[in-house]
């Protein structure tokens, strides 16, 4: 800089210290801080302290007047402001601010704005917001000169003065600059609180704006729109103000306030790309700034211009805010059906692994390069998260996965439809681009290719799917009776190994086969919506129930052809209902007049005991360890009266008949682009649909065969370690995760006392116990530092009648019965069933409850596939449905609109 820098210009280098901020005033500091960011700031130029300075050294009534302590505080300012409103100045000081004038406004072609710029104005601890005096739309140089001496005289504005005597600062200092800047007339103007000022939560941003210039907004003249965003630029909330008129740059100079046209009264002023573009600029002001900000902007055609920013003065404790960095969103949707409750370690460091590879044999089988995918591995490698032993979904990251995809925006949707979670809307990919050249030149062609690949392997699929499935039954059965306490650690580990191998890294069917459900079955909604097909959004409902062909329906069938044989014998009857399960237990593996049963129920243990309740967690016993939890199943058909297979399978097939009789008559002599039948093409999305489906459900249970022999595996290796003392229990195995194992086995353990490593985290899991972690939950930072995941469960009010997604028709009234999670114990004649969750395990109780409400889920969830296809009216997506009714109460459920209404309540 310069000797005697009485003007200070945008493009100046200038040094964060204390004589630069007494140069340039907090708003002139800030204005430099923004460009070094390379954001865009409108151009500007600084007239100094300095120069103030120098004008009121040579002002003898001035400098009388600032010696003079005879007055009272406010006639000493009203003094000041007034002389300083007039105040002289000399012919090389008109020359030095002509320069700034010429060259800020253009030569007079560009309006400016004035704005004062103390030295302790927006500064660490004090902001000054509104004491200092501002002027819009300058249009000539004496009007700059004018708005130049305001600017200095509200220096000595009375609420100024005060402020700064309350603040302990000197009332008379002259250190004032004042910023001369280019004006931009934006279409949206307003203000970005870092940190949320109105409950002072550090993790959400406040955003207001307005149309027209933000003068409205700052004074509070004008109402505001309101946007408060979350991780990753996600809006939470957002009120939309009715805004009848905006302020606007006056002809002849300053502002004016004009009406606005009736359809942009409710019409938001930000859209949800706007608001990311807007988070992003703001991440970065507060992260170079290290604490939270209070910025200005202005919305003009594409661009955002930054116009200041200032700390946040109005949060205590400012600088132990924690980081921004590392935005998370978790969501537990759609995987609590698999991975309720606490999870533990080994559980989980599987799944982690499994979902690495699924994902990435996804991925490239789509046509995502290796180069690509190799880039993202973190990706792959993070899709999912542990809080206080919960699983969730690591959610930007599957929007990321989905963003190497092309044709992003529809995958999005589709993904969001099957997994029933709360929806990011406006998350953009980095891969997504606006570029025109790119988007036609590069994108089109990938989704091109993407296409054929998507097309070729949706005519192999079926192929590939009984090959997967004659390949995983060879090895299944290899292993499914094999004892394997017999074999030594390393045998077990190479059997692990060969799982892995031949089994997970060979999930490509699955997972393309889980891909044409998600976009058949967000076609099939589509269509049906587009083509006004369905009034009540139950037809597609109705299309896909009776598919038959589906595994878990034949667990349950088995069980219901047990209960037959049962209820043809008055003495076995006798026995299962007069008898607790584990005393029937006893007597089918000892009593010789029951080896007739007991060895029908031993084959349906062998085809069907993988399953259990928590079946994709490990550390579970399936029903054939611990068959106790099937007689109880069995005890409730038989008191309820036995299903009957064959009418509930015709009562499906008419009703599918009826959709599709509906189908077509509504689309009948209707066509697409002019040719094409649209029933050809409803019939073709539904019949790929009906396949992905019942394709999906049936690769379950191989999933379910899958996990067994791995349960298997690891509680072998458990029970030797037990006997060898390297752990104190055989269950202690699962508390460690799956690369400990392996290392301690080949000599890479960076812990070798397993004993310790297991006890220590039991001890942190059984604290978990007590934790309720949000369903959906947002971290920044370290996203274990705090600790707190707690902070959206609130107590919920009583309510007469609850909504959620309707999945099989039907209407039911019948009290209901809450199951927390299904044992020895349960016993059911009827209710309505309501859950939190459930999992494949739950489907056998399905054939003892009338309908079935379940608080999560989607109409993918495998409890709203299994649903309609045993034809139980079920809504799923009722949250709080757990807390808001109870066991007795009395309520009438409808399965096609999806709602709930409670008849009669119990209790207080």
């Amino acid at each position: 800089m310069k000797t005697l820098p009485y003007i200070v210009w945008n493009t100046d280098m200038v040094e964060e210290q204390t004589d630069s901020v007494m140069l340039l005033g907090g708003k002139a500091m800030g204005l430099h801080r923004l460009r070094n960011l390379g954001v865009d700031v409108p151009v500007w130029a600084t007239v100094t302290s300095l120069f103030f300075r120098h004008l009121c050294s040579r002002d003898a009534g001035l400098q009388a007047l600032l010696c003079d302590e005879e007055p009272e505080i406010s006639a000493k300012a009203a003094a000041l402001h007034e002389h300083i409103g007039a105040l002289s100045i000399p012919e090389e000081g008109m020359d030095v601010l002509r320069s700034v004038w010429d060259t800020v406004s253009e030569q007079g072609r560009v309006p400016i704005a004035v704005r004062s710029s103390a030295a302790d104005e927006d500064s660490m601890h004090l902001s000054f917001a509104g004491q200092m005096d501002s002027f819009l739309n300058v249009l000539s140089f004496a009007q700059f000169i004018e708005a130049l001496r305001r600017c200095w005289a509200s220096l000595f504005n009375e609420r100024a003065v005060f402020y700064r005597q309350k603040s302990g600062l000197d009332c008379w200092s002259l250190q004032i600059a004042v910023v001369a800047q280019q004006m931009v007339e934006p279409d949206v103007s307003g203000v970005i609180f870092t940190a949320n000022p109105l409950n002072g939560n550090r993790n959400e941003m406040l955003v207001c704006s307005t149309w027209g210039l933000g003068e409205g907004l700052v004074a509070g003249t004008l109402p505001a729109d309101t946007y408060v965003l979350g991780a990753g630029g996600v809006c939470l909330r957002q009120t939309l103000a009715e805004k009848q008129q905006r302020v606007a740059c006056h002809a002849t100079g300053g502002t004016e306030t004009v009406d606005l046209a009736d359809d942009r009264h409710f019409q938001a002023t930000l859209d949800d790309v706007w608001l990311q573009k807007l988070y992003r600029l703001a991440t970065r002001v507060q992260t170079t700034a290290g604490r939270p900000m209070d910025i200005e902007f202005a919305v003009c055609k594409d661009t955002v211009y930054l116009l200041q920013a200032r700390p946040v003065t109005a949060l205590e404790d400012a600088a132990a805010e924690p980081s921004r960095d590392n935005p998370r969103i978790w969501d537990n949707a759609n995987i609590v059906e698999s991975y309720s409750g606490i999870t533990t370690p080994l559980t989980f460091s599987f799944i982690r692994k499994a979902y690495f590879a699924v994902y990435w044999q996804f991925c490239r089988i789509m046509g995502v390069s290796s180069r690509t995918a190799f880039r993202n591995r973190h990706i792959f490698a993070n899709m999912l998260g542990f809080i206080q032993g919960r699983v969730y979904y690591n959610l930007l990251n599957w929007y990321r996965l989905i963003g190497l995809l092309p044709g992003y925006k529809y995958n999005k949707s589709f993904m969001e439809q099957m997994m029933g979670l709360q929806v990011i809307s406006s998350f953009s990919p980095e891969e997504e681009s606006r570029n025109l050249v790119k988007k036609y030149l590069v994108h089109f062609p990938k989704m091109l290719w993407t296409g054929f690949r998507m097309l070729l392997n949706h005519f192999t699929l079926s192929r590939k799917i009984r090959a997967f499935h004659a390949s995983f039954d060879h090895l299944y059965s290899r292993h499914a009776s094999q004892n394997f306490q017999e074999l030594s650690v390393f045998s077990l580990m190479e059997i692990y190994r060969e799982l892995e191998n031949k089994v997970l890294w060979n999930w490509k069917a699955p997972i393309l086969n889980d891909f044409e459900a998600m976009v058949f079955f967000g076609l099939l909604q589509k269509l049906t919506a587009a083509w006004i097909l369905d009034a009540n959004g139950s037809l597609y409902n109705d299309l896909l129930c009776g598919e038959g062909g589906i595994k878990s329906t034949e667990v349950t069938d088995g069980l219901i052809q047990l209960a037959a044989t049962i209820e043809a014998d008055k003495e076995l009857k006798a026995t299962f209902l007069e008898n607790p399960p584990s005393e029937i237990l006893r007597r089918l593996q000892s009593d010789p007049s029951l080896s007739g049963f007991a060895r029908l129920f031993g084959d349906y243990l062998e085809n069907y005991g993988v399953r259990s309740i928590d079946e994709m967690k490990l550390e579970s016993i399936p029903v054939k360890d611990d068959p106790t939890f099937c007689i109880t199943v069995l005890q409730n058909y038989l008191r309820c009266g036995i299903p009957d297979s064959g009418k509930r399978k015709e009562r499906d097939r008419h009703i599918r008949q009826q959709a599709e009789e509906a189908v077509r008559t509504r689309l009948q002599g209707k066509k697409c682009f002019r040719m094409v039948p649209q029933h050809i093409v409803y019939r073709w999305v539904l019949k790929n649909a009906r396949a992905a489906v019942r394709n999906r459900e049936n690769q379950r249970f191989a999933r379910s065969q899958a996990y067994d022999v791995t349960r298997r595996i690891f509680r072998a290796i458990g029970q030797k370690w037990q006997m060898a003392g390297i752990l104190d229990d055989r269950e202690d195995i699962f508390y460690l995760d799956v690369e400990e194992i392996w290392s301690y086995i080949e000599g890479a353990s960076t812990c070798p006392d397993l004993r310790q490593l297991a006890n220590l985290r039991r001890k942190i899991f059984a604290s978990y116990a007590t934790a309720t972690p949000d369903d959906h939950i947002e971290t920044y930072g370290e996203v274990y530092r705090g600790g707190d995941y707690a902070g959206g469960q609130h107590e919920v009010d009583n309510a007469e009648q609850l909504q959620g997604l309707g999945c099989c028709r039907g209407v039911v009234e019948n009290t209901v019965r809450i199951i927390r999670k299904p044992d020895a114990d349960t016993r059911l004649d009827g209710e309505i069933m309501v859950a939190q969750q459930t999992d494949p395990g739950w489907i056998v109780l399905f054939p003892s409850i009338s309908g079935l409400i379940v608080e999560k889920g989607s109409l993918l969830s495998h409890s709203a596939i299994v649903a309609r296809e045993m034809g139980i009216p079920a809504v799923v997506g009722v949250k709080n449905a757990t807390r808001l009714l109870r066991d007795g109460d009395r309520v009438r459920l409808d399965g096609s609109t999806g709602t709930i209404t409670l008849m009669r309540q119990t209790g207080p």
